[in-house]
């Protein structure tokens, strides 16, 4: 994936001290907390929808062009799009978009969907999609100094990033108001 990226050869191997951490003993360091984003997403097979309550930023987007790309790259083949593999999508979107701003940030990522929280937590997945978005969402916090990790929680709790992906585009304007 970074072949064509000799600029940020040098990024992929930086580390340090808190690397090596658990991320409760990241969080407990002086000043952690101010390294911290905040971010929630959702998906449906139509609908994208993500959350940077740190940063007050949020996006719903149309999911075909990404599934469209996503078959282009990885193919056809007899694996079903699932819904897990639209909400990391929507983790691997986010990434991209808010990366820089991400940069030298622990990205704490809530999501519902416990498939997506265990392949974002072990970077593996039987899922060929699934396996992709992963080798790019590891490239991305490589090439813009970020850590993301999952933070799982129950459905009920996910009302906005749920908002943005099932309710009507004035509902979600009416959401970005507040």
């Amino acid at each position: 994936l970074m072949i064509q990226l000799p600029d940020k050869w040098s990024t992929r191997f930086l580390g340090g001290f808190q690397g090596a951490l658990a991320v409760r003993e990241r969080l407990a360091l002086p000043g952690a907390s101010a390294k911290v984003a905040w971010v929630s997403g959702d998906a449906t097979l139509e609908r994208l929808g993500v959350v940077d309550w740190t940063h007050r930023k949020f996006g719903a987007l149309r999911a075909e062009p990404f599934w469209a790309a996503l078959r282009d790259l990885v193919g056809e083949g007899d694996v079903d799009m699932i819904i897990a593999v639209g909400e990391l999508m929507i983790v691997v979107v986010a990434a991209a978009a808010l990366g820089p701003i991400w940069t030298g940030m622990m990205v704490l990522y809530g999501g519902d969907n416990m498939n997506v929280q265990r392949w974002v937590e072990v970077r593996r997945s039987s899922n060929r999609f699934a396996r992709h978005l992963l080798l790019v969402l590891t490239a991305l916090e490589c090439t813009n100094s970020f850590t993301l990790v999952g933070a799982s929680y129950r459905t009920y709790h996910n009302v906005t990033a749920d908002a943005l992906t099932r309710d009507a585009a004035a509902v979600v304007r009416q959401i970005a108001r507040k």
